[in-house]
């Protein structure tokens, strides 16, 4: 573990401690005397030299990501006004707008805990700090402005001379990397304001497409470091009910160490499902279609909404088999997509469909619904999905960890493994909700987690190209 300036000093002797202080000049013995920021900071929390255009910290939870990047954004307004810049704009970006509100600038370690009286507009927080909007005014003419993935439009007109992106992996169309019309694309292309326009990103990673992309582009440098480093700054109960907690387990690796676990997800890894070229006949198999409801289309305000999901998935008790025949997923109308699943029912030829209850009132009225319009044709099953989305899936995740389930090559196979090595952390959850719900309608239980000595072949992940025709067809 590295150590900042004043835990150095502490460190040595003091004859090497006089004798570095008395080497120093007038403004750095006030800026240590003070506790200035590059005084304290251990050297992964300092951007560092060269020309790049984004600094990623990657570092695990607790490890001062979010003071880290307050202080470069405040630092990077300063740089701009001292340059002549009359309205250095800055963009704060984050999964949703609260985030920008109560983490990045309300925040215990956020911008308002740092900037001091003088440089907020006004020479206080009232008359600096636009809640609403998210808008943050500096006394020296900065101008600093909210944006949120929920609605990545926003970021398609301004444009800005620097930005600070908090938890890119949780950013709403994460899944979507590099695509066009995305949070990430639109920020970066308005990233365009001279003299020198950067960008500081903050977060822990998770297995999603932008994550790999940042982590694969040789423009991004990247620093960060594990919980430990900063363990002396948190509360003792953090180490004793999450540290201890997590140590040692994949989640462990991703959010304590911060490694990007490429090889694997957190509940499910690609090369544990057989694939097979037909769904089985033989009569021993039971079969369900289960349903993940949704009924929003893309659009300005939501271009990444949530897929109604349907999964055909089969059991067969006598050998312990598992199957997954068929997963469609589409964003329709209510109207439409009520008559997309009526022509599925039809074509599964199944006598009972099963369909997830939204929370509300409205979950069930949607279910009976569907129970009075397939009246005489098909049962429909209303269930409740009750505990962590995690916990459900562990009732196929065992099986498929012991090389229980096949899967039914198809046009849809590389986008539902996509979504499940990359679940519980991806942009969607739908396909995995789906299996889910099935499998508990027929009345599996969680198996005991068994290691799988002899996995089968890792399916590659779909090419972003690909990957992108398939969204827009």
């Amino acid at each position: 573990m590295s150590l900042s300036l004043i835990e150095r000093l502490a460190a040595a002797d003091e004859s090497t401690r006089a004798a570095y202080l008395d080497a120093l000049p007038e403004d750095a013995l006030a800026a240590i005397a003070r506790g200035d920021w590059r005084t304290i900071a251990r050297p992964e929390q300092v951007a560092p030299d060269g020309d790049w255009l984004a600094w990623f910290i990657m570092a695990g939870r607790g490890f001062g990501k979010t003071r880290s990047g307050g202080e470069w954004i405040k630092e990077r307004a300063e740089h701009l006004a001292g340059a002549g810049v009359d309205t250095p704009r800055l963009a704060l970006v984050a999964p949703v707008l609260d985030d920008v509100r109560l983490t990045m600038v309300e925040g215990e370690s956020g911008l308002l805990s740092i900037l001091p009286p003088s440089l907020l507009r006004g020479g206080s927080i009232d008359s600096a700090w636009n809640r609403g909007p998210c808008e943050l005014y500096l006394s020296n003419g900065a101008f600093l402005k909210g944006y949120s993935s929920e609605r990545p439009g926003k970021l398609r007109g301004p444009q800005h001379h620097a930005g600070w992106v908090d938890e890119p992996a949780r950013l709403k169309d994460a899944n979507l990397g590099l695509d066009d019309d995305t949070t990430w694309s639109n920020l970066l292309l308005g990233l365009r304001l001279p003299p020198d326009p950067r960008l500081c990103i903050t977060g822990t990673p998770a297995n999603n497409s932008l994550v790999r992309a940042l982590v694969a582009d040789p423009q991004v440098v990247r620093s960060g470091g594990s919980t430990y480093d900063n363990l002396a700054n948190l509360a003792p109960q953090f180490r004793r009910t999450v540290v201890e907690r997590y140590e040692g387990t994949r989640l462990g690796r991703q959010e304590l160490h911060a490694e990007l676990l490429d090889e694997v997800g957190n509940l499910f890894q690609r090369g544990w499902f057989t694939i097979i070229d037909e769904r089985p006949t033989d009569p021993g198999w039971r079969w369900m279609r289960a349903w993940d409801l949704a009924a929003t289309e893309p659009n300005d305000s939501n271009p990444n909404p949530d897929w109604t999901a349907g999964a055909l998935v089969g059991v067969h008790p006598a050998t312990r088999r598992r199957c997954i025949a068929d997963v469609r997923r589409f964003r329709l109308s209510p109207g439409a997509r009520d008559d997309r699943m009526t022509a599925i029912a039809e074509a599964d030829g199944l006598p009972k469909v099963t369909i997830a209850i939204e929370p509300g009132s409205g979950g069930k009225a949607q279910v009976d619904a569907f129970k009075r319009a397939w009246a005489g044709r098909w049962a429909v099953d209303g269930r409740r999905e009750t505990g962590p989305k995690e916990a459900r899936a562990e009732v196929w995740a065992g099986a498929a960890e012991q090389g229980l389930v096949s899967v039914v090559r198809g046009d849809w196979l590389l986008d539902f493994l996509d979504e499940v090595e990359e679940f519980p952390n991806g942009a969607h959850d739908d396909q995995v909700d789906a299996v889910s719900l099935a499998w508990v309608a027929l009345g599996e239980r969680p198996p005991a987690r068994a290691a799988r000595t002899n996995p089968g072949p890792a399916v590659p992940r779909r090419p972003a190209a690909a990957a992108a025709v398939r969204r827009k067809g």
